[in-house]
């Protein structure tokens, strides 16, 4: 990831995109749960505490032992349920961190009869295993349990998970089981409601010239849609009459910028703000849904979002970077990403899409907007399924050679295949930094060679340990097991590295390939940075001249003819994200930039046919004339981070030109300001599962696009360089996006984080997104 990003991020100021939908916390085996409790636990428990009784059921869990873990729980639930039932009635939403124990009771009773699930299914009883986990959900949908991993996981969520994953008879259950209970919105209680969910426009007015530049809609009947939408949403004022609003109003709480209300944790100001503001319409919907889908009210988000789509697609917004930004195709994604996160609604978005043609630019003059609004109707099946017929199977393109091999089938989907089997990028941008090393200081080594201990191994790989329980300190039982091994047991298959500036040690490649079953997705940064061009910083790599596109080119051939025969190779990336100008002119002259692209990868086809060639674009800005310009090139691979409901219509968009697409880099800071370290990593966990969601969900035979080849997690590791002061953990903002606080704070990026930094280069802390990509990768 460049120091200063230009991907296409949401206005402006203070943005986020980050949605208060809960994600399902991964369990990678079941002996994670047990250890701890609804708090890191006490050295004596009371008989009568219910706590005692959860600790001998999980131990006897985890040794089999299903009659005394049946007694335990059953004791549990005897002698507290009734309490449990008390305290989940009180509450409308899940406690906040750190008000967890007060509800212990609770807690204890919705995992006993987890417990019990795991029980019953462990002894092939699955209707038994059923009937307890419904039990959890659908009575105490506001249970948590502590693990010692730092965070409370909420038992509901795990039994709605045991029941898809695990339990066969899903037909049964699945009108009565959530992904995980909505939280109420207890803070915000509209006084208008709309009447109808979801809206019908047809009753109320006319789509006029669906699919074309040409498209509106016709209000026929105002009053009518108002009633159904309900207040703050368009055509619909009666927020300006609403008691709540004239006392905020009233008392100042909505005075100053809209801009500073959207992260703010008052969800009713943010609310009653922005639908009130004199903002351009469509933007003005966009974050007055976003404040609904914050509070929790989910329904009238999707209303709001879809509004936009109705009446004003063809709006447009700014960035922090001042590039256009389009809030009427985002509203699509955020619609989609609501019904995958919240099937219980029972609605789906179908066949909805904003093609602009010629926004791929930065000048919004030449923007024609295609407009098909599709339709918000009753979804037809309660849980997301694969939309698409896998009926058309027969193989139209190959690229690459015996071992590697990207495929496009009849129905125009695409796949990689290694060794002849289908291969989804499960990828790791991987560069453990030592902290203290800088390349602004001239500092940064090569971590392939890094041996501070003199074993004759990489400290990364072969020498980081996992500090459990965050202490800082090396405990007898933390033993070093490597990156490699820790990112085998995630799921990882796939690395990304470049073969300058620094050599590259291809014994450990290999390793890594044989011994862990990880390739490696090799890369020449071709001028980024100045990196393979000879061009001084300060003018920057001209993609014209001819001398730097030869020692470019040169570059290039050095990195096939050497690695072109490792096995461990799963094709060629040329570039990252060259494309946003950044000591280059590839910004001020994209057709010659993408021009020496195709160059570059039609020097690759010559040297190595084996492998497909890839790019490192910037998001898909100059998309079009890479298009154009760029048909050697096999692989559109992007940068790009758009918040934690995926990516949008960035799939749809390279589609239309026929490519096959994977994400070179996508993330999210595991730090807010102000805020909890188990709340960022929460955060930051939910926005690489909504990410990662979206990736798959657009793989070849999927529901949607088909053209995705995977994806690459930045990053593996935190580095404390970014800020400029390498021997600290800076928490500066660097710019505004869509991360949870709206702000990128680029030293905490890291799946992993190295702790208080004493203990660099080993110490590795774990957080939650591990175990979250640990299930999806590995389940």
């Amino acid at each position: 990831m460049r120091k200063h990003s230009t991907v296409k991020k949401v206005k402006i100021i203070a943005i986020s995109l980050c949605l208060f939908a809960m994600s399902t916390l991964a369990m990678a085996q079941d002996t994670h749960l047990h250890v701890g409790g609804a708090s890191e636990g006490a050295n004596k428990i009371s008989k009568e505490n219910p706590k005692e009784l959860i600790f001998n059921a999980w131990n006897s869990l985890s040794k089999k032992e299903y009659s005394d873990a049946l007694k335990w729980t059953d004791e549990c639930i005897a002698k507290f349920g009734e309490e449990a039932a008390r305290q989940q009635i009180s509450l409308s939403s899940f406690p906040p961190p750190q008000v967890e124990s007060p509800y212990d009771i609770l807690n204890c009773v919705g995992v006993a009869y987890f417990i019990q699930g795991k029980v019953f299914l462990a002894q092939g009883d699955e209707e038994k295993a059923k009937e307890k986990f419904l039990a959890v959900i659908n009575q105490f949908g506001f249970s948590q349990w502590w693990d010692p991993k730092g965070w409370f996981w909420k038992v509901a969520e795990e039994a709605e998970r045991e029941i898809q994953s695990t339990v066969n008879s899903l037909q049964s259950t699945e009108k009565t089981v959530p992904r995980c209970p909505l939280p109420a919105a207890r803070e915000l209680i509209l006084a208008f409601p709309g009447e109808e969910f979801p809206v019908d426009y047809e009753k109320y007015g006319c789509f006029l010239n669906r699919g074309t530049d040409k498209y509106r809609y016709e209000i026929k009947d105002k009053e009518g849609l108002s009633k159904a939408v309900g207040e703050g949403i368009y055509p619909n004022n009666s927020v300006f009459f609403d008691p709540t609003f004239e006392k905020l109003e009233k008392e100042g709480k909505l005075k100053g910028s809209q801009w500073d209300f959207i992260n703010s944790d008052d969800f009713v100001a943010n609310f009653y703000k922005w639908a009130s503001i004199g903002e351009e319409p469509g933007v003005r919907l966009f974050y007055t849904a976003m404040a609904l889908e914050k509070a929790g009210l989910f329904k009238e988000a999707i209303k709001a979002y879809y509004a936009i789509v109705v009446h004003f697609p063809q709006s447009i917004a700014w960035t922090y970077w001042q590039t256009p930004w389009y809030p009427g195709k985002v509203a699509i994604y955020k619609i989609r990403y609501l019904c995958r996160q919240h099937p219980e609604l029972n609605v789906e978005l179908k066949g909805a899409r904003i093609k602009i043609i010629g926004g791929f630019d930065n000048d919004i003059n030449n923007d024609i907007f295609v407009i098909e609004p599709g339709s918000l109707k009753v979804a037809s099946y309660q849980f997301p399924a694969t939309s698409r017929k896998q009926e058309d199977r027969k193989i139209i393109k190959s690229i690459g050679g015996k071992q590697v091999r990207l495929i496009q089938f009849a129905n125009k989907d695409w796949q990689l295949l290694v060794d002849g089997k289908p291969y989804f990028i499960q990828g790791m941008n991987y560069s453990p930094t030592r902290i203290g090393q800088s390349p602004d200081e001239g500092s940064l080594k090569n971590w392939m060679e890094e041996d501070e201990d003199k074993n004759g191994l990489a400290d990364g790989p072969y020498d980081a340990w996992v500090d459990k329980n965050r202490n800082n300190k090396k405990d007898e039982d933390e033993k070093a097991v490597g990156d490699f091994q820790l990112m085998q047991e995630m799921g990882v298959n796939t690395i990304r590295i470049y073969h300058h500036p620094y050599s590259v040690d291809k014994k450990l490649l290999m390793d890594l390939y044989e011994n862990y079953g990880i390739m490696t997705i090799m890369g020449d940064f071709l001028g980024a940075y100045t990196i393979g061009s000879g061009a001084n910083w300060y003018k920057g790599t001209n993609y014209s001249n001819p001398d730097e596109q030869r020692k470019m080119l040169e570059s290039v051939k050095k990195m096939v003819e050497e690695f072109k025969d490792e096995p461990y190779i799963l094709f060629w990336l040329l570039g990252n994200e060259n494309n946003y100008g950044i000591a280059n002119n590839a910004k001020e002259n994209p057709e010659a930039f993408y021009r020496f692209v195709n160059q570059a990868a039609e020097l690759i086809h010559q040297l190595d046919p084996g492998h497909p060639v890839a790019i490192c674009n910037g998001d898909t800005l100059f998309l079009d004339i890479f298009a154009r310009e760029c048909p050697a090139v096999d692989i559109f691979g992007c940068n790009t981070y758009r918040g934690n409901y995926g990516f949008g219509g960035l799939w749809e968009d390279v589609k239309d030109f026929d490519k096959p697409v994977f994400i070179s880099e996508y993330g999210c800071p595991a730090y807010i300001k102000g805020k909890s370290r188990e709340i960022a990593e929460e955060k930051q966990a939910e926005y690489h599962q909504g990410c990662w969601e979206d990736i798959r969900n657009n793989a070849a035979f999927s529901e949607g696009a088909g053209n995705s080849l995977g994806g690459i997690v930045f990053e593996w590791l935190d580095e404390w360089w970014k800020s400029y002061n390498p021997d600290a953990h800076n928490t500066n903002r660097n710019f505004a996006g869509p991360f949870p606080d709206g702000w990128m704070y680029e030293e905490w990026l890291g799946i992993c984080s190295q702790g208080d930094g004493t203990k660099s280069p080993y110490l590795r802390q774990l957080r939650k997104v591990y175990k979250v990509y640990q299930d999806m990768w590995r389940r």
